[in-house]
C-alpha cells in the first residue's frame, strides 16, 4: 500500500470517528429568529450571524471600543453576492467565509466554494425562506429550527451567551425560573440537545454607570427583573450585595460566567491589593459620581475591584465552583493577551477559568499557561472560523505537550444554526489534518487518536461544565 494510500486511509478513519462522536458545544450566541425572518435578503441576515459582515452578537457598551470584526458590505441586491463573497473569500484575513460555505452545504446542500454563481446564491435564498417561513411564534416549539445541531452536528449539549432579555429564546421559565436540578436541562428536540446557561458579567466592572449599557445586556437591570434586588442600587454597599445574591441564586441555574471585558478595555485586572479597604473608601465615592467625570484610571480601579470581589466571593458562596469562561485575544489587541490573566489565575486556584479562543494569536503562551497552570482550560471557540492554519498548529501542541484533557474543541460562537454547523465542519477538517500529521510522524494507535478525539469534542467539556449537576 502507498503512503498515499495509507494517508487517505486515515483520514477515512478520522472523518468516521468523529462524524459518531457526540458534541458539546460550549458557546453560541443563538438569535431569536422571529427578529429576522421577515428581512429580506434573508441570506444577509445569515451571513451577518456567521461573521460575514458586521452583526452585534452581544450588545454591550453603548460606544465600542473595537472596530468591526469583518467588514465585508451585504447588499440588498443578491446580483452582485458572489462577487463581493469571492473577493472576500480570495482576499481573506480569517476563514470566516469558508467556515459559512461549509455549513450551507452540510445543511442545505449547496457547494459554493465549487460553485459560487448567482444561481446557487438564489437557491440557497429560497431554501432560506422555506426553511424559517413556517416558524410559530413560540420558539418553544420549533424543533426544526435546531434540527441540523443534533441530525448533522451530532451535538448534545449547548451553552447559550445570548442578551438577558432572551435567555433561553424566552424559555426563561424552563431556564432560569429553575434550578438545573429541578429541570435537568431545557430539551428542545426529540434528538434530545439540552441547552445551558452561561450568565454575562461584563457590565458588573461598570456598574457605577447604568446610562453605558443597553438595557438588554446591563446586568443589575436583569437582576432586579428577576426579582433579586428591588431596585438597583444607588450605593457600593448595596451594589457589593447585590453581586452576592446574583452568585446564590446563580449558582444551581448556570453552568458559567462569562467575561468579554477584552471588547472593553483590558483583561489584566492587577492584584488582589485591590480589595484593601483604601480602596473601597475610595470607590465607595466613586460610585457616586456621575460616570462623565470619572478619569480612565478611575473606570479600570472599579472593574478591577469588581472581578477580585466577585471571584473571592465565588470561592466562598460556592462552594464547588463555577467555571469562568474568558475572551482571550483578538479584542482590543494591547490588553486582550492571555498572559494579561496569570494574577487571577495565580491567586484564584479553586477557580477553573476557561480561556476562549486559546488567546489567538498566542497560542504558544497558552500552551505555556496550561501547562503551568491546572485550573485552565483552553477552548478553541471560534479559533477555526479565525485560523485554520493555526487551530492545526494547535491540537498538534496540545498533542505533544499532552494537554489533549485541558481541550475544549468546539463552541461555534455563531448568531444562527449554518454558522455554527460551518465552524464544528471546520473544526472536524482541522482534527483530521492534525491527527494525520502527528500519525506520519509518530506511531500513535487508533485507540489514541480516538481517546483524544471525545476528549476535545466532548468529555473535556462534560466533565466541565456539568460537574455541579445532580
Amino acid at each position: 500500500m502507498t503512503d498515499i494510500d495509507l494517508s487517505l486511509k486515515r483520514k477515512m478513519y478520522l472523518d468516521n470517528l468523529n462524524d459518531n462522536i457526540s458534541v458539546f458545544d460550549v458557546h453560541e450566541h443563538f438569535s431569536n429568529p422571529l427578529n429576522f425572518i421577515h428581512k429580506r435578503p434573508l441570506l444577509n441576515e445569515i451571513l451577518k450571524r456567521s461573521y460575514v459582515g458586521d452583526f452585534d452578537f452581544y450588545p454591550g457598551l453603548v460606544s465600542s471600543n473595537c472596530d468591526p470584526i469583518d467588514e465585508t458590505p451585504l447588499p440588498t441586491d443578491l446580483s452582485s453576492l458572489p462577487r463581493i463573497l469571492k473577493n472576500a473569500y480570495d482576499k481573506r484575513a480569517q476563514d470566516y467565509i469558508p467556515a459559512f460555505f461549509k455549513g450551507i452545504k452540510a445543511i442545505y446542500g449547496i457547494d459554493l466554494e465549487q460553485n459560487l454563481s448567482l444561481t446557487s446564491i438564489n437557491r440557497l435564498e429560497q431554501e432560506l425562506i422555506n426553511r424559517y417561513k413556517d416558524l410559530p411564534e413560540k420558539l418553544s416549539v420549533i424543533s426544526h429550527f435546531f434540527d441540523s445541531l443534533s441530525q448533522i452536528g451530532n451535538i448534545r449539549h449547548v451553552i447559550l451567551d445570548i442578551p438577558h432579555c432572551n435567555y433561553g429564546f424566552d424559555f426563561s421559565n424552563c431556564l432560569l425560573d429553575k434550578s438545573r436540578t429541578q429541570r435537568g436541562a431545557h430539551k428542545l428536540t426529540d434528538d434530545d440537545i439540552e441547552f445551558h446557561v452561561s450568565l454575562r458579567i461584563n457590565s458588573l466592572l461598570y456598574g457605577f454607570n447604568k446610562e453605558i449599557w443597553n438595557q438588554d445586556t446591563f446586568l443589575p437591570g436583569f437582576l432586579k427583573n428577576k426579582g433579586l434586588v428591588e431596585t438597583i442600587p444607588d450605593n457600593f454597599d448595596d451594589y457589593l450585595a447585590m453581586i452576592d445574591k446574583m452568585l446564590e441564586w446563580s449558582k444551581n441555574k448556570i453552568v458559567s460566567y462569562k467575561c468579554a471585558s477584552a471588547y472593553e478595555r483590558t483583561i489584566n485586572f492587577g492584584s488582589a491589593e485591590v480589595l484593601k479597604d483604601l480602596r473601597y473608601s475610595k470607590l465607595n465615592t466613586l460610585f457616586r459620581l456621575p460616570a462623565k467625570d470619572l478619569k480612565r484610571s478611575e473606570v479600570l480601579e472599579f472593574g478591577n475591584y469588581i472581578m477580585h470581589y466577585l471571584l473571592k466571593n465565588m470561592i466562598q458562596i460556592q462552594k464547588s465552583s463555577i467555571p469562568i469562561q474568558m475572551h482571550t485575544g483578538m479584542a482590543i489587541r494591547s490588553g486582550s493577551h492571555p498572559n494579561n490573566l496569570l494574577s487571577l489565575i495565580k491567586r484564584y486556584k479553586e477557580i477553573d477559568f476557561h480561556l476562549l479562543h486559546c488567546g489567538y494569536p498566542w497560542i504558544e503562551e497558552m500552551i505555556d499557561i496550561l501547562k503551568n497552570h491546572k485550573n485552565c482550560i483552553g477552548e478553541m471557540v471560534w479559533l477555526p472560523q479565525l485560523s485554520v492554519e493555526t487551530t492545526i498548529k494547535f491540537i498538534i501542541l496540545s498533542v505533544k505537550n499532552k494537554l489533549t484533557d485541558r481541550i475544549i474543541g468546539f463552541g461555534g460562537d455563531s448568531g444562527c444554526v449554518e454558522g455554527a454547523i460551518g465552524a464544528l465542519e471546520t473544526l472536524k477538517g482541522c482534527l483530521i489534518e492534525a491527527f494525520s500529521t502527528i500519525k506520519n510522524k509518530n506511531p500513535l494507535a487508533n485507540e489514541e487518536i480516538s481517546k483524544f478525539s471525545r476528549q476535545i469534542l466532548s468529555l473535556n467539556a462534560i466533565k466541565s461544565y456539568l460537574k455541579n449537576l445532580s
